[in-house]
């Protein structure tokens, strides 16, 4: 009987994204359509404001549009993001915009775009600097089909952190209720 119930409540609770982000082949995929069986657009698009709310420090920053039970762009940052491998691994603090689509029954994720600061070092650029996904995909393998080292860390650990990030909003959509950050006392 506790199996049965087990499995009736992993099965009605199981989401379905389509993708992932990633590089395949010569291509960066930065989209993930994520499903959410009975879930509304207008539900989905109430719990992303939530968890936008839950997730980052000063929400009403990071939301740089929206427009109500259609769709919501934010921007967030995150320490040693984007990794390089020169002579040893260089990572760079970014910054990103995400745009978070919805429809009934799923939302679509997309990493619209992703900088990276690069530090004054007294040569060559720095400041702030879009990562060019065109560049990176043209570039990243060597004649021979072999990926070079520069970009080893990047094409795994980058697409990692959206695809998490993006399970962590699934699984707070898919939650009935919201998670206090306050303890019982």
């Amino acid at each position: 009987m506790k199996q049965t119930l087990l499995f009736l409540l992993l099965v009605s609770g199981v989401n379905i994204s389509f993708a992932q982000i990633a590089f395949s082949g010569k291509e960066f995929q930065n989209t993930i359509i994520t499903s959410c069986e009975n879930k509304t657009a207008e539900e989905m698009y109430q719990k992303a404001l939530n968890w936008i709310s839950y997730t980052f420090n000063s929400p009403n920053d990071v939301l740089m549009a929206k427009i109500e039970n259609e769709y919501i762009r934010f921007e967030g940052a995150k320490e040693h993001l984007v990794c390089w491998e020169t002579i040893g691994t260089i990572c760079n603090n970014g910054k990103f915009t995400v745009e978070l689509s919805f429809k009934d029954g799923r939302y679509k994720f997309e990493l619209i775009k992703l900088q990276q600061y690069i530090p004054y070092t007294g040569y060559g650029p720095h400041g702030w600097d879009d990562v060019n996904f065109e560049y990176v995909t043209a570039n990243m393998y060597k004649n021979n089909g072999k990926l070079r080292p520069k970009y080893q860390h990047f094409i795994s650990d980058m697409p990692e952190y959206f695809n998490n990030l993006n399970k962590q909003l699934q699984q707070f959509i898919q939650n009935e209720n919201i998670p206090s950050k306050r303890e019982d006392w």
